[in-house]
């Protein structure tokens, strides 16, 4: 770059693409978000007590023991209150960066104005970058409210001056499922993709099945969605397939799956931690609907043809429906009420509209 040397990224399996230009000086377009990155195997350690409030030179002795050991930080934040500072390490040299701070604070650990430095690992940075991000108001909201519905905890927060770029600590496990839903956002024109895990596909589920073969070009087409059937089971075989099931063949690769247990079914939706996962029931299963609390906990949606859970005690569709809220993961069942009606639907939209029922 110092020689004006232009540098040209291309993608190994598509070379005809014109890939990613690298120069001094960028030409200025609408784009406000450019790329989406991520840093795996991230360590965070946090100082914090009343006795960095206020004084001279704490940061300068956090980091200088750090840089002792000759750790390199790769994040850094600090609350606006100086209660607290905080910063992203590799994860292998976490417990030696721990035992330097703790051994440069001792004596305000001894007279606990600090407190010990706590560590947490198996966490991951994510970053939105950008050279126009400063002029475009709203992308820390989105991009929070984007990981927020998808229920990804993000654990810390910095942001340069430049504003070019927005970086988060989230869980390792997290980090794709954040990725995937942060590229769908601010990258993919408006097509939401939703990950669907089918149980029962018998007489309905296999109807269901066909349908969403038929629709596949309508519903991505005018509706803007991308449905991928990614689990199947019935009561003697399930089978996965995270690049979605050819929905023309679902039978052989069905008989050709593993045998049916409805534990290691949802411990594999758990383990995925797809995006916009969506559990459909199409049973009668006393104890497939019972697993509806830990679905919506893990802000799976629950679409259910199955009346059991909200015939049960009241009690326990109230819990439903507060986890369903509490977890932005939808509850839908309108098939249990009036044959298929819509009965549900319309009560909603008059209350929703000042009626009272």
């Amino acid at each position: 770059l110092n020689e004006n040397i232009p540098v040209f990224i291309k993608n190994t399996f598509n070379p005809e693409a014109p890939g990613t230009h690298i120069a001094p000086n960028c030409a200025s377009n609408n784009e406000s978000v450019k790329g989406i990155s991520h840093i795996e195997n991230i360590a965070l350690l946090t100082l914090e007590g009343s006795g960095l409030i206020g004084v001279a030179g704490i940061s300068e002795k956090l980091f200088g023991a750090v840089a002792r050991e000759g750790i390199n930080i790769v994040f850094i934040t600090q609350a606006s209150s100086e209660h607290s500072i905080c910063i992203g390490i590799a994860e292998e040299h976490a417990q030696r960066a721990k035992k330097a701070i703790d051994m440069a604070f001792r004596y305000e650990i001894r007279l606990q104005k600090i407190k010990p430095v706590l560590l947490e690992k198996e966490l991951s940075i994510i970053a939105l970058v950008g050279e126009n991000m400063k002029n475009h108001q709203g992308l820390s909201g989105k991009m929070f409210s984007t990981l927020g519905k998808n229920n990804v905890n993000v654990r810390a927060i910095a942001q340069g001056a430049s504003e070019r770029n927005i970086s988060a600590v989230v869980d390792k496990k997290d980090v794709v499922k954040a990725l995937n839903v942060l590229h769908e956002c601010f990258f993919e024109d408006d097509i939401k993709q939703l990950h669907l895990f089918i149980c029962g596909v018998g007489n309905v589920g296999g109807k269901l099945l066909e349908q969403l073969h038929q629709q596949a070009d309508y519903l991505r087409d005018n509706l803007k969605l991308n449905l991928r059937v990614v689990g199947i089971s019935n009561s003697r075989k399930m089978h996965f397939d995270v690049d979605g099931i050819a929905l023309d063949n679902w039978k052989a690769a069905l008989e050709s799956g593993a045998d049916s247990n409805p534990e290691h079914f949802i411990n594999r939706i758990e383990v995925l931690n797809l995006p916009n996962s969506i559990f459909i029931d199409n049973t009668a299963c006393e104890k497939i609907a019972s697993l509806y609390k830990r679905f919506l906990a893990q802000n799976i949606a629950v679409v259910t043809c199955n009346k059991i859970a909200c015939s049960s005690e009241y009690s326990e569709y109230e819990q439903l429906k507060k986890l369903s809220k509490k977890y932005n993961a939808p509850f839908l069942f309108e098939t249990n009420v009036g044959a298929g009606l819509p009965i549900i639907d319309t009560l909603k939209n008059l209350i929703a509209s000042g009626d009272k029922v």
